[in-house]
């Protein structure tokens, strides 16, 4: 599941000079994006069912989260285990959900006419808020020390400014 909402405004150009020259010409743009985690399928990485084929499904015995809130057990290892000999493990694709995240984009310009020249000044923020996005955890029951942790998110807050002179 994903939501965005985006929202947009543009200053008016004012009439009075010095109202003008300090407000006008202004833009500001926002993204607010909110998702649910991503599907995972937990996998043992040896042929259990004797198929040949490595990375099949572990068999899910219980409530497969631990401390969702908690990036070194967000899967509970102990509700998972290796298929018996000559059977697939007892898991439905995509069954798991990795953590999901929300993030706030802006932008804000600001527009110079020179006569027929222009600069833009351009100050942009990702992750406004600074929000911790963590990605999804491992999830190869074969490892257990690393099995149920995140270990990795996405970008922090990133700030660029720019400036562009068309002519």
């Amino acid at each position: 599941h994903v939501f965005n909402l985006t929202g947009g405004y543009q200053t008016p150009e004012f009439d009075r000079r010095l109202l003008r020259a300090i407000g006008s010409n202004w833009r500001v743009s926002m993204i607010y994006r909110v998702s649910s985690g991503s599907p995972l399928t937990v996998t043992v990485t040896s042929d259990p069912a004797g198929a040949g084929i490595g990375g099949q499904r572990a068999t899910l015995n219980g409530a497969p989260y631990g401390d969702r809130d908690s990036t070194p057990n967000y899967l509970n290892f102990a509700s998972f285990s290796a298929p018996a000999a000559g059977e697939y493990g007892r898991q439905r694709r995509g069954e798991v959900y990795g953590p999901g995240t929300r993030n706030v984009d802006i932008s804000l310009v600001r527009m110079f006419r020179l006569d027929t020249h222009r600069i833009e000044a351009r100050l942009e923020s990702f992750n406004l808020m600074n929000w911790t996005r963590y990605n999804n955890p491992s999830a190869n029951f074969s490892a257990p020390n690393t099995f149920g942790r995140i270990t990795s998110a996405l970008d922090p807050r990133i700030m660029q400014f720019a400036l562009k002179y068309d002519f």
